[in-house]
């Protein structure tokens, strides 16, 4: 039978590791935010909105933790990413909101900052922008985000 370790298992020596790991990567006290947008029926595809300007510099989002909460059906199309000033979609990309709904920011694939941590620095907000919108309803949606400082 086969033994395997993860990346952390491996550098920290369950059997024999190399090293230790930068353990503000892995590890710290997760903190939430909740920004709530409220959606218009003017809203369009390539409109943009500022989801948090600043967090604390060396903040981690961690999109596998982070989600939207619908507070009613938004519309027949809509289709959001979030990101920061430097890349668009790091930290959810393509997520379908059409249905309403818990959608996690990892449901319409792996955005980067999953596989390519990216701790920000000051003045790095995070952004949003409406990827597809089709007869939208107005409402609420809940953008809950996960990170940790280190």
């Amino acid at each position: 039978m086969a033994n395997f370790q993860t990346n952390i298992a491996a550098k920290e020596g369950v059997r024999g590791g190399a090293g230790l790991i930068d353990p503000t990567l892995y590890q710290g006290n997760v903190r939430y935010a909740i920004a709530t947008l409220a959606i218009t029926t003017g809203m369009a595809a390539n409109d943009t909105f500022d989801v948090c300007p600043d967090l604390p510099p060396g903040a981690r989002i961690l999109p596998q933790l982070s989600r939207f909460v619908c507070h009613a059906d938004p519309g027949t199309t809509l289709t959001i990413d979030i990101g920061d000033s430097t890349d668009a979609d790091r930290y959810c990309d393509g997520a379908v909101l059409s249905s309403g709904g818990i959608v996690e920011f990892c449901t319409a694939g792996i955005p980067a900052a999953v596989t390519t941590p990216v701790k920000l620095t000051s003045g790095r907000g995070i952004t949003g922008v409406i990827a597809t919108a089709t007869s939208l309803t107005a409402t609420n949606i809940d953008i809950l985000f996960a990170y940790v400082v280190g």
